[in-house]
């Protein structure tokens, strides 16, 4: 399976790299991000979302036509594929959060009181 790595732009803005491509930001909401092929003769695009897994999977079966149904794996190794692709934040070693999850996406305080031990 091939991996998706997550990048900045030199002005901070997320991009991911996925099989050779770059994908920029085209648009952003509060659950989700939508991406565009850097190249713009390319029509490829893609989509970060914090929803659940089983939404995704009902919603896109949901217009999968019945004919080919039957090819599908079962439910459980579709959520384990979109949970792998999915990244994980870790606390650093000294138990603390890491620095980007303790600010807001407006780069405001969101820990009122840490402990520095």
């Amino acid at each position: 399976m091939s991996q998706i790595e997550q990048l900045s732009s030199i002005n901070g803005k997320p991009m991911i790299l996925h099989e050779g491509y770059i994908y920029t930001v085209k648009c952003t909401t509060k659950t989700k991000s939508i991406f565009r092929c850097k190249n713009r003769d390319c029509k490829a695009r893609a989509a970060r979302t914090d929803e659940l897994t089983s939404p995704i999977i009902h919603s896109t079966l949901r217009t999968y036509p019945l004919s080919d149904a039957g090819q599908l794996p079962k439910n459980e190794p579709l959520i384990l594929m979109i949970q792998r692709q999915r990244t994980t934040e870790t606390v650093e070693t000294d138990g603390r959060l890491p620095e980007k999850l303790r600010k807001t996406y407006r780069d405001e305080g969101f820990i009122l009181h840490e402990d520095k031990n």
